[in-house]
């Protein structure tokens, strides 16, 4: 019995080490640094990032020659490095995607009936224009903006913006980048009324999509009123954005703790 006890103490003792070390492992783990940062921008430029007679573009994938989507071009990695790191080629590398950009997508963009596509691209061009003060950037953002602001906006559902043309839905997705661009557009041409709709914009989604207990932001409204309840990080996303602009930190803070405590545990995203 002896000899038994003496094993089960042993095994015992080995099984709170080996927990021990592993704690110890996770609490050691190396947090991300700028270095990391760096890496994995010159990585992204690397793979996807070509110029071609001064006009500068993203690939779709390192398996061809297509070119990245309307929205993905206007995600611009290079804006955020550069605010980051103060590099002045990075905003040359902005100026030639815009060129390449308009030469793609032509200078209406009606060809995209996705909205929140629209916006992320005007989104592109204010930070644009607040970095480098080119006036052409702010000038096709806000042209832009005001036109299709006014393709998308609507009195019914108390008001909003549809997502698509042929969808006839207000999701935050729209809504968020809406209140963004607009908050962006005041900061960069001072214009009242910029804030105003981003205002708008994003109190009717604390109103109608926010659920201000647990901080789930609804993914959509349909035009017969039905609220499609689930969430999704874009969604949030956009919310969080658009409340921590506005100054709605307590707001911008449920949200984001809602994607961390229940849409970061290896949940598929919807579409």
């Amino acid at each position: 019995m002896r000899v038994v006890q003496i094993g089960q103490w042993i095994r015992a003792i080995w099984l709170v080490s080996l927990s021990v070390m592993v704690m110890r492992m996770t609490l050691t783990v190396r947090a991300f640094t700028l270095v990391d940062a760096d890496t994995l921008f010159a990585a992204h430029t690397k793979s996807f990032y070509r110029v071609t007679n001064g006009f500068a573009f993203y690939l779709k994938s390192t398996n061809g020659n297509k070119l990245a989507g309307f929205w993905t071009e206007a995600e611009q990695p290079v804006l955020d490095t550069y605010e980051r790191t103060i590099n002045a080629p990075q905003l040359v590398m902005f100026t030639n995607l815009f060129r390449c950009f308009l030469a793609a997508n032509g200078t209406t963009w009606e060809h995209n009936p996705n909205n929140d596509d629209i916006m992320w691209m005007l989104i592109a061009l204010t930070r644009g224009h607040m970095l480098t003060g080119d006036p052409e950037f702010i000038i096709v953002a806000q042209t832009k903006f005001h036109h299709f602001y006014g393709r998308a906006a609507s009195n019914t559902l108390r008001g909003g913006l549809w997502w698509k043309l042929e969808i006839r839905l207000k999701n935050p997705r729209m809504n968020g980048t809406g209140s963004i661009a607009a908050f962006l557009l005041g900061k960069s041409t001072g214009e009242v009324g910029h804030f105003t709709i981003a205002t708008n914009l994003f109190l009717r989604e604390c109103t109608i999509l926010f659920d201000q207990k647990t901080g789930r932001v609804c993914d959509s409204i349909h035009e017969n009123g039905r609220v499609a309840r689930f969430a999704l990080r874009y969604n949030q996303g956009t919310f969080v954005g658009a409340a921590n602009f506005l100054g709605y930190t307590n707001e911008a803070r449920l949200a984001a703790l809602y994607i961390k405590n229940s849409l970061t545990k290896n949940q598929p995203e919807k579409t």
